[in-house]
């Protein structure tokens, strides 16, 4: 194995660590930009904070077991934890419509990982399909809870403590 991530760990960093740091990433350009205005975060936006922050706890508590199968794993699991929490932040903090798409799409991407590794292998020849436990469960519960309160943020008009839907403003000018 660490043969394995000898030759392959660079890699894996380079494929998987931007899908990974994504959400932190626009999460802190949204957080220090400065012609962004705060907005109220809504009951809906606060529990999407909640539950990313609840995975990213759960990430947290698996960091140690994961390195002990790969250091890549264990420095894969540190960075989603790490970007999840610092999006819920922002989300608190700066709720805007783009930081929402791309926590959407970060969070689908996790959760299609989460099934390729539950159904096939984990990626790269690092192990075999591993089986489903009630942690990895529940993280990915609580992912597929943020996707569709994201989405039901984003439909949320202007004033509600999301961003207006795009029908409703096409709608409105036709």
């Amino acid at each position: 194995m660490s043969e394995f991530l000898a030759r392959h760990g660079a890699h894996i960093l380079v494929l998987g660590g931007p899908v990974v740091l994504l959400a932190g990433l626009f999460a802190m350009l949204e957080l220090t930009r400065p012609d962004r205005p705060r907005r109220d975060a809504a009951i809906p936006t606060r529990l999407l904070a909640l539950t990313w922050a609840a995975a990213a706890t759960i990430h947290v508590a698996v960091i140690a077991e994961h390195f002990e199968e790969a250091t890549v794993l264990g420095v894969f699991f540190s960075l989603l934890s790490t970007a999840q929490y610092v999006y819920a932040l922002a989300v608190v903090l700066r709720a805007s419509r783009r930081l929402l798409l791309v926590g959407m799409v970060a969070n689908t991407s996790v959760i299609v990982l989460w099934a390729y590794t539950r159904a096939v292998a984990v990626p790269f020849g690092l192990g075999p399909r591993e089986p489903a436990g009630a942690a990895d469960l529940a993280a990915t519960a609580l992912e597929l809870c943020a996707v569709l309160l994201t989405w039901t943020v984003l439909r949320r008009p202007r004033g509600t403590g999301g961003p207006a839907r795009p029908l409703a403003r096409a709608q409105a000018s036709g």
